[in-house]
């Protein structure tokens, strides 16, 4: 029988991306193998364009009945010989509590994977549905973030500011995200000339080539941001010291980082452009 391997990551978007360089380590190892990623649905298609995989299932960390169905059915009853958990967290530790209770024979579980690769977005490309809508030259802003951490967020009103400055170097500001980040798009939009609201229309996986097309990316620590970075396009990324762990350094890329984002100011963004 063909050896049949597990691969999970549940979250989040920007840790996702990071993990590509795991996958194609994966796969490199394994290359005979079937392998399944274990992910949540809204990550689905890009895992699955990444070619690393031969299964994607989709958890979206559904609480009880959802749980079992998981942990039983996919983790412990698949047929796995090996578990990459890529998540390390509770959900998926007990995932692995109910393998080696059901699994009808020995699961070699793993957690975490060491990788050469670096994160990988060169496969990521979208159908761009909505690009004709975007200015000749611009700046592209991701001002969202998860909403449980408002200390990731710059203010709207530096990205207000933000979108005059460049207005005077001939670059309007294209300003992405979905519906969960809508306050602070249309707080950056409304009544602003200079703003373009590109909120819900560009699929995850047009934003590569989104933040490539873009004279500079400036954005909050959050996984738009990071995919901006991975994709080559010079990328200026502003952070609480709360998260600094997160900054990672590139050619392509400048890190900003104070205790309160709120200090980070227009112009420190401004150089750091200049500077890529």
């Amino acid at each position: 029988m063909d050896e049949k391997v597990l691969v999970i990551k549940l979250s989040a978007l920007g840790d996702v991306v990071l993990a590509t360089g795991a996958f194609r380590t994966i796969r490199e190892r394994h290359p005979g193998a079937r392998i399944t990623l274990l992910t949540r649905g809204a990550f689905a298609g890009l895992c699955s364009a990444t070619g690393f995989f031969d299964d994607v299932v989709v958890d979206n960390r559904e609480r009880y009945a959802g749980f079992w169905k998981i942990g039983y059915k996919v983790v412990a009853r698949g047929g796995y010989g090996v578990v990459y958990d890529l998540q390390g967290q509770t959900r998926t530790k007990t995932y692995r509590w109910i393998a080696r209770l059901f699994a009808p024979g020995r699961v070699d579980w793993r957690t975490g994977v060491e990788s050469p690769h670096p994160p990988d977005l060169s496969f990521c490309h979208g159908p761009r549905k909505n690009f004709g809508l975007l200015p000749e030259k611009y700046v592209l802003l991701v001002p969202g973030c998860s909403p449980g951490h408002p200390y990731k967020k710059w203010p709207v009103e530096r990205y207000r500011e933000l979108c005059a400055r460049c207005a005077e170097r001939g670059l309007e500001c294209v300003v992405s995200g979905t519906s969960s980040e809508a306050a602070e798009i249309e707080a950056i939009c409304r009544g602003n000339p200079h703003a373009v609201d590109f909120m819900n229309k560009a699929e995850l996986a047009d934003l590569p080539d989104l933040a490539r097309g873009a004279a500079f990316v400036v954005g909050n620590d959050t996984g738009p941001s990071h995919m901006a970075r991975i994709a080559g396009a010079r990328t200026v990324t502003v952070f609480s010291s709360v998260t600094r762990g997160s900054a990672r350094e590139a050619p392509n890329a400048v890190n900003l980082i104070k205790d309160d984002i709120a200090d980070i100011t227009v112009d420190e963004v401004l150089e750091a452009a200049d500077s890529l």
